[in-house]
């Protein structure tokens, strides 16, 4: 009997969350994280700089006056931040100490990216550009006419190809290094807060309520829009080469995909609070940040859960009401419907046959309608695992069978 439970335990094990916690000594808001090699990395957040050098067992604090929005490094010691009110800082020493530089802007400053250890672009509140060519010694203004419109996101796609992205679903291109820019929009309300170029052609881009877009000609033109969540802001995205990719955002969620986008599921963290980015140095080894919350993940994340919940009638039903999955038995994916009878927060939870919390797979809040959700565990043991509804005092519980 006990090899029987020692047995069962292995194979839970193996689905429990594989993002742990790490202890930064302060509890803050962490809006930016970066690593040069899988020892030394920094953390950018409220009022401070968080830096490790043996790959997060222990982090050490420097005050830095501000609200840090954006951190990148161009080498080992040089790196930069920007942060609200046109503030700008540099490190020539691996974080020991950062100086202001002059950007010759107040305005809040979202995102600073590099294409090389020389030229870089940091980009905020209304329709600001700055650039340098000399390290970040002068900052100079690449865009004129100011509105309402606000840079959230900006992204060097090759030497004179340049993207930003910001709000009312604005995206500006430019061809010839910043001199023009041609600027389009979705036509939605949805602010667009990263975009991600694993080489000249082909990117990403994701922003508010989980949209995701993606280009195969250096952003000449974008695919029909999906949503990855409902009603999750996505705040940081980073694709590790043409395929793997991460993103993070609302609700901790921490989504993955190795089919370059085309499909995605959600990795376990074991937090629903805020994740501002994820920064991977490789494959298995990497971290998320955000409302005062460092993970770190040595495995890619662990066995994920295909995102895949969908609305499939408007039409209110009288009650709340989970339904068997079908098929069941199973291998390996299933669907699960159920109906929401009113909007309200919904929470699909599945367990393990000992009865522990594998994964919340549905934490949103949902509208009056009949949902299904596409649940696959290729990566999972035979045997029995629960799911379970959540909603307005309603709750249900049903098995399904997964047989390889």
């Amino acid at each position: 009997m006990s090899k029987c439970v020692f047995i069962l335990i292995i194979a839970a094990s193996a689905i429990y969350p594989q993002w742990f916690a790490q202890n930064p000594g302060t509890f803050n808001t962490f809006k930016s994280v970066y690593f040069v090699n899988e020892n030394t990395g920094f953390i950018a957040g409220y009022d401070n700089v968080l830096k490790t050098t043996n790959s997060g067992e222990v982090w050490n604090s420097n005050v830095l006056q501000g609200i840090h929005n954006s951190l990148i490094f161009v080498n080992s010691t040089t790196g930069f931040i920007c942060s609200d009110n046109g503030k700008i800082f540099k490190t020539t020493d691996a974080g020991i100490s950062w100086n202001e530089l002059t950007s010759g802007t107040t305005n809040n400053l979202m995102r600073v990216t590099f294409l090389n250890e020389n030229t870089g672009m940091a980009v905020g509140f209304k329709r600001t550009i700055l650039k340098t060519t000399n390290s970040g010694l002068s900052w100079t203004s690449i865009i004129s006419n100011l509105d309402t419109i606000n840079f959230l996101g900006c992204r060097f796609i090759s030497e004179n190809k340049y993207i930003v992205t910001g709000t009312s679903s604005t995206i500006y291109l430019s061809t010839n290094s910043g001199a023009s820019w041609n600027a389009s929009s979705l036509g939605y309300v949805n602010p667009l807060w990263a975009p991600e170029f694993i080489n000249e052609n082909t990117g990403w881009i994701s922003g508010c309520c989980g949209i995701f877009i993606k280009t195969t000609n250096a952003g000449l033109s974008w695919s029909p829009d999906v949503y990855l969540t409902l009603g999750n802001t996505v705040y940081t995205m980073q694709f590790i080469n043409s395929t793997t990719g991460y993103l993070c955002g609302d609700g901790g969620i921490l989504y993955r995909t190795t089919s370059g986008g085309n499909s995605w599921d959600s990795t376990v963290t074991g937090t629903n609070q805020i994740l501002y980015s994820v920064f991977m140095v490789n494959q298995n080894t990497g971290w998320a940040v955000g409302n005062g919350t460092i993970l770190k993940t040595t495995n890619g994340g662990g066995t994920g859960f295909p995102i895949g919940v969908k609305i499939i009638s408007t039409v209110s039903p009288e009650n709340f009401r989970l339904y068997q999955n079908y098929p069941n038995p199973f291998n390996p994916e299933t669907k699960i419907k159920f109906d929401v009878n009113k909007q309200s927060r919904v929470k699909l939870i599945l367990y393990d046959i000992l009865g522990n919390e594998t994964a919340i797979l549905i934490d949103e809040d949902l509208k009056a309608g009949s949902y299904s959700y596409s649940l696959n565990l290729s990566g999972f043991s035979t045997g029995v695992y629960f799911y379970k509804l959540l909603a307005e005092g309603y709750s249900d519980v049903k098995k399904l069978i997964l047989i390889k």
